[in-house]
């Protein structure tokens, strides 16, 4: 039942579309959430969640929920349709993904609703866009689409070990790790060892006595999702904890691109990605690598990483339009090579959660309110966009 409700009369108003689940408030990420309703109070703004299955067209208002502070209590109102979408919503499922496409398509085109980020495509799309940049060239790892079994047992047989990603997941699901476990040379009589996790994040260790079958196996696997092939990188430190290192790129309160922190995330031994969802845990990005690579290589490859984290922002906005923020993830080899394997458009903030900067924590749920704000502020007409 609906409480009261809201008319701002503040900047704005921006709505954060995420997608329903069961409980109350009716869905994921509340302490996430309860921060940005926070960060808008801060920013002159009205924040509130929705679905925009909520949307009720024949009023033009939708039903949303705001935190209130002083009772620590989520409220349940009636707002005008948000002036600024933050996107923050993840699909479970095929069915679900097509029913939330079109209710925000139909939100997105309303006069006077404009989006703060759009999502990026594939990472097969987003690796082909960023291979086009001579500067990043260097630092994007050789990939291939997956094509089937034997174009896979061929580039397994060539590489010896391979690193296999679905082209859409999150999280470290599906993520395997493919390796020649004996020397021989036919898809009959090499031996391969898969290691990694499934789609609901279950563990997997297999063996194979053939090549072949491995290669079979993964195609049942696969389903009908898309994949992508690269080359086993060695992303471990030397006690064998895979690592890699988020660097969290967002455009502040004058929609300039800032680099808000970068954070660690390590994996249990013997794993093959470090995703804190898998069991891996948060430390200080330069504290980590001081104590891995030396107190130099340590400030280089920092240096790395905020080279490539300024150029990847406008690179993937040229393509995809306005984006608000990024997750990018980076590797570092024993021998201190920068690899970028990822970018997100929609960013979790676990691991700098994690960590003891409340500085980072900070910056990391204002600076998309503050710069929802600078889009209310400078799109002064439901026409008109800001250019940055």
């Amino acid at each position: 039942m609906l409480t009261h409700r809201t008319d701002s009369h503040q900047l704005g108003t921006v709505g954060v579309m995420v997608c329903e689940r069961k409980g109350y408030p009716p869905f994921a990420d509340h302490a996430f959430y309860r921060r940005l309703c926070a960060a808008g109070k801060l920013c002159g703004v009205t924040v509130f969640v929705f679905s925009p299955l909520w949307v009720d067209w024949s009023t033009f208002t939708v039903r949303g929920f705001s935190y209130h502070t002083p009772t620590k209590r989520w409220r349940q109102s009636l707002h005008p349709l948000p002036g600024v979408v933050y996107d923050r919503s993840f699909c479970r499922s095929r069915t679900e993904r097509r029913k939330y496409k079109e209710a925000a398509d139909r939100l997105l085109n309303t006069p006077g609703v404009r989006l703060l980020n759009h999502a990026l495509s594939s990472k097969w799309e987003v690796q082909r866009l960023l291979a086009q940049d001579h500067e990043l060239t260097a630092a994007l790892p050789e990939t291939a689409a997956y094509g089937g079994p034997r174009q896979l047992a061929a580039m397994l047989l060539k590489r010896k070990q391979l690193f296999l990603k679905p082209s859409g997941g999150s999280q470290g699901k599906g993520a395997l790790h493919m390796k020649l476990v004996s020397d021989l040379w036919t898809p009959e009589q090499t031996e391969v060892e898969i290691t990694g996790r499934g789609f609901r994040n279950e563990p997997i260790h297999l063996r194979f006595n053939k090549l072949s079958a491995a290669a079979d196996w993964f195609g049942r696997f696969t389903g009908r999702r898309r994949y992508l092939i690269q080359p086993f990188l060695h992303l471990q430190t030397f006690d064998g904890r895979p690592f890699d290192l988020r660097a969290l790129a967002q455009k502040d309160g004058s929609g300039q691109w800032l680099l808000t922190g970068i954070a660690a995330r390590v994996g249990k031994s013997g794993g093959i990605t470090s995703n804190l969802h898998g069991g891996g845990s948060a430390e200080d990005a330069e504290s980590f690598l001081e104590e891995h690579f030396g107190p130099k290589e340590c400030s280089r490859i920092l240096d790395e990483i905020r080279r490539i984290a300024a150029l990847v922002p406008p690179a993937l906005e040229h393509s995809h339009g306005r984006l608000a923020e990024l997750g990018l993830d980076f590797g570092v080899t024993r021998e201190g090579k920068v690899w970028l394997l990822e970018a997100n458009s929609k960013p979790g903030r676990s691991a700098f959660s994690k960590l003891l900067q409340p500085d980072i924590r900070k910056r990391s749920i204002l600076q998309p309110i503050e710069y929802a704000a600078y889009v209310l502020r400078t799109a002064k007409k439901p026409w008109e966009e800001p250019t940055s």
